[in-house]
């Protein structure tokens, strides 16, 4: 889901994505939000009762938005190799059209992790872990037809995860350069070294 930072909700949401990593989730108040955002404090209380529930919106369109592109290069007819290349492509490039989000998920899962688990309740911890099934569900049948070896994909998993927020939290924190298709080739081939069949 894409957000028009013109509406007056779009322009909320564009506030928030900008002092929270600035300030802290702790340290922005509503009041701050509405100053950046150039509206009412009743403006934003229209749209959110809380900034509890504008942290949470933002995170769960950062989320959606990564499971939708997850589930449709998983889905598409590239070799296992090439997939698990675009899939780190894809965390770089295809938010481009809104860095500001990407921007914003990069920090709430680095450094502004606490804030996503007192935030994010045991409710909503269902959704993230569709992602995890996703790829899991994909390594696993990648091992049925033999392309391969028989890994733990809990560990596989955690190290492409790692690798791919390590990059990501370097660009966005650290104004490092972004990764390219060649980059991300390096490190899928160090991932799979001795587990392709």
């Amino acid at each position: 889901m894409k957000i028009d930072f013109n509406t007056t909700k779009g322009k909320i949401i564009k506030a928030a994505i900008e002092l929270f990593p600035e300030k802290g989730y702790e340290r922005t108040s509503m009041k701050e939000i509405a100053d950046l955002a150039g509206v009412t404090k009743p403006a934003v209380y229209y749209y959110f009762d809380n900034k509890e529930e504008m942290f949470k919106e933002i995170i769960d369109i950062g989320r959606e938005h990564g499971y939708q592109q997850l589930k449709k290069i998983l889905d598409s007819d590239k070799s296992f190799r090439e997939k698990l290349i675009d899939m780190i492509m894809e965390r770089f490039n295809v938010q481009c059209a809104q860095p500001e989000v990407e921007k914003f998920i990069s920090w709430a899962f680095t450094n502004g992790i606490q804030y996503v688990i007192d935030v994010i309740h045991k409710s909503e911890q269902e959704s993230f872990s569709n992602h995890r099934e996703l790829l899991t569900n994909f390594l696993n049948k990648e091992i049925k037809k033999g392309k391969l070896r028989n890994i733990n994909t809990k560990h596989f998993f955690a190290l492409l995860v790692g690798g791919i927020n390590y990059h990501t939290r370097e660009f966005y924190t650290m104004n490092r350069d972004r990764i390219n298709r060649q980059d991300a080739a390096e490190m899928v081939d160090i991932l799979l070294y001795k587990n392709i069949k």
